[in-house]
């Protein structure tokens, strides 16, 4: 079970002395008492009354008393009613044991309400061997008409003989002494023993053995009895029960002919005003027949009726059976049984009639708080400025319950329990129920909606015509309906005696029906969780309340809730008492109650109309959408609520995300807002007192930004290139720009300056990237821009060259075995790398070690390395070799090769032409910058050497050594070289093959 943290209770409940139990009830009495005289078993007491506070009408008085009992009253212990004479009143307590202390309590009643004075302790006397003693009392032979009455009679000491004995009796006083009917009887040894004949039948008797003597007058223990009744009727059985009529059948069996009594009349009565009918109210008569006698009823304009046997005998007196109510609907739901009470049509005074206002004044609500569910996750829509952040619910203050208003009610059903969490579970499939250690609870921690849904679901289970029921529905079958019980609580004026609230529960709900019912056979009412209405709740509502099954105000913000609940004060638990709740709220001390009524139909709205899916501008629920909807028909009953459900799944109800507003206009527009690239279902729903009705249902998918994808970057210059996207889908709206945006950090934005412009609409694109910085990694994205917003392509990066080729040649191309591409350009008859070499393999797979360390100098086997050990380098001026690596013959790409000292010779005729321009590289003399032009686009770079001694590095920037195949002696090779000084190429035969130079490769 899940844990539930007490909140603040705050009330005012005003209490008195004399009050039972425990309420103000708008008066205030002094009730007094004193002992008058006492024997060894009587006490004669005097009582009065003052009215200290107020008015009431004293209707009786009297004492109650016990040997047991510490504070004595009308529950507890023995009541003993006086005649009040003005504010006086006298009793005898007879029969009492010798030495033994009681405790009284003198009280007096006005109407229900009954008001004690003090407790005071009386012990009677000892008992003495002068004092008769009458013990034994027995009776026998009891008839409809007699019964003997036996008692033993003994007197240890004779000096004060009994004078007289015998029996007095009573079919009304508990005590009966000779103020009440007696007989005088002899004792024959020792014992008295009576028949009384000419005794009602079925009636009870009180009697009690009497003796006198000089020392007074003594009584024995009461004895009670009943004659039998003359007749013998059986439970009222029902069949053919149907919506105008019912057969009841029941046993009559003649017992005591043999006393003279004979039938004279056989029947069934019934009524609706009250539990027990009588020939009086409403009589069919039945002939007996084989022992039983049966009748039709007709409802006529009932439903329901209470019904019980009668017999007449020749005694002029009626004879009645039990009484059964007849009407009630049971249902069976998955294994599941639940029954609704019948409650015939009628008239009432709707509100806070006189007996609801016995009380102080109302308390603060407490709301037992409801937990983080699934349920509640959050919506995929969104009403603004709605949120789901509601309102707590509210009790409001005791004006709400006036004025006091007639009402007329067609006939309905209610449920005899709140619907439980086993019936939940049999129709939602779910219990969200806090308190759900038993399956009997009721459910709670339920909004109003999903009942409604509750009941939807099990109209289509049953086939039945429930309906949640209207708050006058809920009062009218709390007063006990016709049976108007006039109890400030539904079935009692003691609230614990029906009812679960603050005082009685360590605040948690209970297990429907362990209570006492009402009159109806209704439990729970007023106390164990607070019941939803149908109602729309409004202050002043009972001043201007149709007369007529009334179904609260057209419109509103909550709705209205019913009877009080285990966490909080009795006083709501009165019947009239009303408080409000949001309809999407919920809490673990509020659930609710069916009804039933029959021959309403529902509502009918029409399919939900969709305006145009637009942008909403909000961050994240992007997509704003209008939605049209439109009644068809009121059906039943006003219409109290209408608007949409909508969700991600299909067939949407009021369980899902619902919205509405505040209108009686048959047709209107809401605006939602949506969260993008989701399908929705939308249906309309129209709510009325006969339940919930939907429109046919409708889906779409929210409009989302685009889907663009990023194109390759080609014609990478150092400070150009190109790129381009490809819109697959424009998300829904039109393609209001698009382009490519970079940075040289990554996931550039439009938000930045560095973009392209490229047009509007889907498809494919090409944007130029310019003012591009030399030798910089570049990151770029395509785009594309909706109403909804801007979406990115992938994201791809790039570097612009570091070397500054001539724009003018149209270069080819070659990639070696690692991948790198290189450019290449013709030179009269001869094809070069118009590029450094960067290979870290050989063409035929075999990986070339990186040496960084400085036993460089004392390798004689193929090794590279970056310039300075520093990859960065790598991009413009390659990787350096040692000669070693030359020598293998297998170093550049399949079909190229590292020239002859004879092939550098045949391009050395042209070297004015071979150097980079500018000084991005090269540390020109300002004497030859106007020599440079790399007008063949050899483009030869200061890639600079590895020493072979040390291992050290040197000249970049201002010197280009690249090896060639050719050597000299066995240790030395041929070499070309440039310098920053001259455009001229220099060549050589004296360098050690440890050497690390720049390789440029030749076309075979």
């Amino acid at each position: 079970m899940k844990t539930i943290h007490r909140i603040l209770l705050a009330g005012i409940l005003a209490l008195t002395s004399c009050l039972y139990p425990g309420e103000d009830w708008g008066f205030e009495v002094s009730v007094e008492s004193t002992l008058s005289s006492k024997t060894c078993e009587r006490l004669v007491l005097d009582g009065s009354y003052q009215m200290l506070r107020g008015s009431a009408k004293i209707e009786e008085s009297g004492f109650c008393y016990s040997s047991t009992q510490s504070n004595p009253d009308i529950d507890n212990a023995t009541k003993l009613t006086a005649q009040l004479i003005d504010k006086a009143f006298t009793a005898t307590i007879e029969g009492l044991t010798p030495n033994t202390s009681y405790n009284v309590r003198p009280y007096v009643r006005s109407g229900k309400s009954y008001v004690y004075g003090e407790v005071k302790t009386h012990r009677t006397y000892f008992a003495t061997a002068y004092t008769p003693v009458l013990s034994g009392g027995t009776t026998s032979a009891v008839g409809a008409q007699k019964a003997t009455v036996t008692a033993v009679v003994q007197l240890s000491n004779a000096s004060y003989p009994i004078t007289e004995a015998g029996f007095c009796y009573s079919d009304t006083v508990e005590l009966p002494s000779l103020n009440d009917s007696h007989v005088q009887v002899e004792p024959v040894d020792g014992s008295i023993s009576y028949t009384f004949t000419s005794l009602k039948p079925a009636q009870t008797y009180f009697v009690r053995a009497y003796a006198i003597n000089a020392l007074g007058t003594f009584y024995g223990s009461s004895i009670g009895f009943s004659t039998a009744s003359p007749v013998t009727l059986g439970d009222v059985s029902v069949s053919n029960l149907s919506s105008t009529g019912f057969t009841v059948t029941a046993g009559l069996q003649t017992p005591y002919v043999s006393e003279g009594l004979t039938l004279l009349e056989s029947g069934f009565c019934y009524a609706e005003d009250t539990r027990l009918p009588a020939v009086t109210n409403n009589k069919i008569s039945s002939v007996v027949s084989n022992g039983e006698i049966s009748a039709s009823v007709s409802f006529g304009s009932k439903i329901s009726y209470f019904v019980r046997a009668y017999a007449k005998c020749s005694n002029g007196e009626y004879y009645y059976g039990k009484s059964l109510k007849v009407g009630d609907k049971s249902f069976t739901v998955k294994g599941v049984t639940f029954d609704m009470v019948a409650v015939n049509g009628g008239s009432f005074g709707m509100g806070a009639t006189d007996e609801q206002l016995r009380s102080a004044g109302a308390g603060v609500e407490q709301l037992a708080c409801s937990y983080a569910l699934p349920k509640r996750a959050k919506p995929e829509t969104l009403f603004y400025p709605m949120t789901n952040n509601y309102k707590s619910a509210l009790r409001s203050v005791r004006d709400n319950e006036k004025p006091v208003h007639t009402v007329t009610l067609s006939p309905y059903y209610i449920g005899r329990h709140e619907v439980t969490q086993e019936l939940w579970q049999a129709v939602m499939d779910y219990n969200n129920s806090g308190y759900d250690d038993n399956v009997k609870n009721p459910a709670e921690n339920i909004s109003w909606y999903e009942c409604l849904v509750f009941v939807d679901k099990l109209k289509a289970l049953t086939g039945a015509a429930f309906v949640m029921p209207t708050e006058a529905q809920w009062e009218y079958a709390a007063r006990g309906a016709a049976l108007r019980e006039g109890y400030k609580y539904a079935g009692s004026d003691v609230c614990d005696t029906v009812a679960w609230t603050e005082g009685n529960t360590s605040d948690r709900p209970q297990a429907v029906g362990n209570r006492q019912a009402n009159g109806l056979g209704i439990y729970d009412m007023s106390g164990n969780v607070a019941e939803k209405c149908y109602d729309w709740y409004a202050l002043g509502y009972y001043s201007s309340s149709p007369q007529n099954n009334p179904s609260g105000p057209s419109t509103g913000w909550s709705r209205v809730q019913r009877g009080g609940d285990y966490y909080n004060e009795a006083d709501w638990a009165r019947i009239s008492s009303r408080s409000m709740i949001h309809p999407d709220s919920c809490y673990l001390n509020y659930g609710f109650r069916l009804a039933l009524r029959e021959g309403m139909t529902l509502p009918s709205v029409e399919k939900v109309t969709m305006g145009e899916l637009t942008a909403s501008g909000f961050s994240e629920y992007t997509v704003e959408g209008t939605f049209r909807i439109t009644l068809s028909s009121q059906g039943s009953g006003q219409v109290s609520e209408k608007g949409i459900c909508i969700s991600t799944s299909e067939t949407p109800d009021l369980t899902d995300a619902h919205y509405h507003l505040d209108t009686i206009a048959d047709s209107y527009d809401i605006t939602i807002y949506m969260k993008e690239n989701r399908t929705f279902y939308v249906r309309s729903y129209a709510i009325s007192e006969a339940g919930v009705a939907y429109g046919e249902q409708v889906s779409f998918t929210t409009p989302t930004t685009p889907l663009v994808n990023t194109i390759a970057v080609t014609d990478i210059t150092a400070n150009t290139a190109t790129g381009g996207g490809l819109i697959s889908d424009d998300g829904g709206l039109d393609i209001i720009a698009r382009g490519l945006v970079w940075s040289t950090s990554s996931n550039p934005t439009v938000d930045l300056n560095t973009k392209t412009s490229d047009g509007t609409g889907p498809g494919s694109f090409v944007g130029q990237l310019a003012g591009l910085t030399i030798g910089t990694r570049y990151y770029v994205r395509a785009y594309a821009t909706n109403a909804l917003g801007t979406a990115y392509g992938e994201e791809l990066s790039f570097s612009t060259l570091y070397i500054l080729f001539n724009e003018n040649i149209s270069y080819g191309s070659v990639s070696d075995i690692d991948g790198n591409n290189y450019k290449t350009v013709n030179i009269g008859t001869q094809t070069w790398m118009a590029e450094n070499l960067k290979t870290t393999k050989y063409r035929d797979g075999t990986s070339i070690p990186n040496v960084t360390s400085y036993s460089w100098d004392n390798l004689t086997t193929g090794a590279w390395c970056y310039y300075n050990n520093n990859s960065n380098y790598d991009e413009a001026y390659g990787k350096l070799y040692n000669w070693y690596a030359v020598g293998t013959g297998k170093l550049c790409p399949e079909g190229w090769h590292v020239p002859s000292i004879s092939e550098w010779e045949i391009l050395i005729d042209n070297n004015l032409y071979l150097k980079e321009i500018g000084s991005e590289h090269w540390y020109y003399y300002s004497g030859i910058t106007d020599q440079v032009t790399n007008e063949y686009g050899f483009t030869a770079l200061p890639g600079g050497k590895r020493d072979d001694i040390g291992g050290d590095f040197l000249s970049m920037g201002s010197s280009a050594y690249w090896w060639s195949t050719s050597t000299y002696l066995s240790y030395w090779a041929y070499y070309c070289c440039m310098f920053e000084s001259s455009t001229d190429v220099y060549c050589a035969s004296n360098e050690s093959m440890e050497y690390g130079f720049s390789v440029r490769c030749l076309k075979d």
